[in-house]
């Protein structure tokens, strides 16, 4: 009977623990439990004062504890299953966990099958993990338990499975969940990603660790109203972000994507300032020297 799973997001693939093509259905999850983050708090001293001062904590990464149990017909399946794991969890992987939504077990009359729990996402967060180690287990045996360690790739943060595009139209309900304190009815202002022939307006952002790094996920898409040799705007959490020094036209395209800026598509960073759109909990005014056909944000959310 599987209770608990998880689902293991590679590229394009998605898997479960419990039946996936390289352990197949040999394995359950007993349990999985995620570490805090793992800081690195740094101070300065300062001549003839007493005590320190803290001049910056960095939260590194955190690590993941898979507890596995398998059941193998042979001994040789149990000696596979340590490189089938490795192929599994091979490279960076989101990891999504399932649980059941109703865990009470209806009346099964004699020899009827075991009753299956329809499982669900247990959050509308992910994370994203890398393999660290794989436990001894005595391979001896047909059946036992697995410990596997995970620690997290770049972003030691959970990251909404869903987009803010995709919240905008509630098109996918799965994809949030109660704690991550969204807004459900459509009409609500905490739920527009999209502004149509404004200048200025206020974005919500619904993730508690703000989007402040190249690599966190987000995308900002602005279609100006009229041509211009010198366009600029302000996201209440970012320095102004300027193009100045090209001829814009009404219609272009500008794209922000963390790291670069693009006009049609093409990299214009030689005419900005290399500043990028940086987000915070709640709302994010933003203010534009133009009034625009259109300004597009298109992101995820980031949790501790």
């Amino acid at each position: 009977m599987i209770y608990r799973d998880i689902e293991v997001v590679s590229g394009f693939n998605t898997y479960r623990l419990s039946d996936n093509p390289f352990t197949f259905d040999r394995l359950k999850v007993t349990s999985f439990n995620v570490g805090d983050l793992e800081r690195d708090n740094q101070f300065e001293t300062i001549d003839k004062l007493n005590g320190r001062f803290q001049t910056a904590t960095i939260e590194e990464s955190r690590k993941a504890i898979l507890l596995i149990e398998y059941n193998v017909d042979k001994m040789a399946h149990a000696i596979h299953l340590r490189s089938q794991l490795a192929d599994l969890f091979k490279g960076r992987f989101f990891v999504r966990e399932l649980v059941p939504s109703n865990v009470e077990i209806p009346f099964q009359g004699f020899n009827e099958p075991d009753f299956e729990f329809p499982l669900n996402y247990a959050s509308g967060m992910q994370l994203e993990l890398m393999l660290s180690s794989i436990s001894d287990f005595d391979t001896n045996k047909t059946s036992g338990e697995i410990e596997v360690v995970f620690e997290t790739a770049e972003n030691p943060y959970y990251e909404s499975i869903g987009r803010s595009l995709q919240l905008e139209k509630l098109d996918s309900p799965y994809l949030w969940s109660s704690d991550m304190r969204i807004e459900m009815p459509l009409d609500s202002s905490k739920r527009a990603y999209t502004f149509l022939n404004v200048r200025s307006g206020d974005v919500f952002y619904h993730g508690t660790q703000p989007i402040d790094q190249f690599n966190f996920d987000r995308t900002v898409t602005i279609v100006l109203g009229k041509d211009t040799d010198k366009f600029s705007w302000n996201l209440e959490h970012s320095e102004v972000m300027t193009i100045e020094g090209l001829k814009l036209k009404a219609g272009d395209t500008i794209k922000y994507n963390g790291l670069q800026t693009f006009r049609n598509g093409v990299a214009i960073d030689e005419y900005t300032r290399l500043s990028q759109p940086f987000f915070k909990y709640g709302y994010n005014y933003f203010n534009i020297n133009q009034s625009v056909q259109k300004i597009v944000f298109d992101m995820k959310f980031y949790n501790k």
